[in-house]
């Protein structure tokens, strides 16, 4: 929609003068400078208000960037730093259109959301009915299991028992690999670590209190 201009609100408030010579409002007058000064305030106000259209939506939004981010609780465990106003925008926008659920569709879809296109892997427990006398009790590599207390930053396949509890999240794309670096990083690190903190804690505060999530980046979720 245009956007009206003193001239379009002059002559409004033209229109809605009474009759009869002592309203005509020529240039110079007292009512004339009235009804311009009348005019210019309509267009503040007029810009006020689609100003708080754009504010009220977060794609948009700068002065009501941080009501939308007090309101939805941000910054939070999983946001990490936002110091641009778009990643603002971007966390505000992820947080009211983020999906809602627990089961495997969900995950994919929260996967997606965040811009990770991912598929769920869960690992199928022995069945008497199913599998054979010499398949492991679950189709882990190595007939590995996980118990309750495991910890997705500790998981070693070879080390536990339940995998009925857990599921992966197979990212189609790599994430680039931090290497370790002799001069900054410490003896207790990791030679390589793949994934994206900030995506890993929104899948695991998202999932079942009673499973386990783990990721596969690129050729890792093969």
């Amino acid at each position: 929609m245009r956007r009206r201009t003193v001239s379009d609100y002059l002559a409004m408030l033209r229109g809605l003068m009474p009759r009869g010579a002592a309203w005509r409002g020529e240039a110079g007058t007292v009512l004339a400078a009235m009804l311009e000064a009348s005019a210019e305030e309509l267009v503040r106000l007029d810009g006020a208000a689609r100003l708080l259209m754009d504010e009220s939506n977060p794609r948009t939004a700068v002065d009501a960037l941080a009501d939308w981010e007090r309101t939805l609780g941000l910054p939070d465990e999983c946001g990490g730093t936002a110091d641009t106003l778009t990643e603002r925008r971007a966390q505000v926008l992820l947080k009211l259109v983020r999906p809602v659920g627990q089961d495997m569709p969900f995950f994919e879809a929260l996967a997606a959301s965040m811009g990770y296109p991912a598929t769920v892997e869960e690992f199928r427990p022995f069945a008497a009915d199913e599998s054979g006398a010499e398949d492991y009790l679950n189709d882990a590599p190595g007939g590995a299991v996980v118990d309750r207390s495991t910890s997705p930053a500790t998981f070693q396949p070879s080390q536990y028992h339940g995998w009925l509890f857990v599921f992966r999240l197979n990212v189609a794309e790599a994430y680039p690999a931090r290497w370790f670096q002799a001069d900054s990083s410490g003896a207790e690190d990791r030679l390589a670590t793949w994934g994206n903190s900030e995506f890993e804690c929104a899948i695991n505060r998202a999932k079942p209190a009673h499973t386990i999530a783990l990721f596969g980046y690129g050729a890792q979720g093969e």
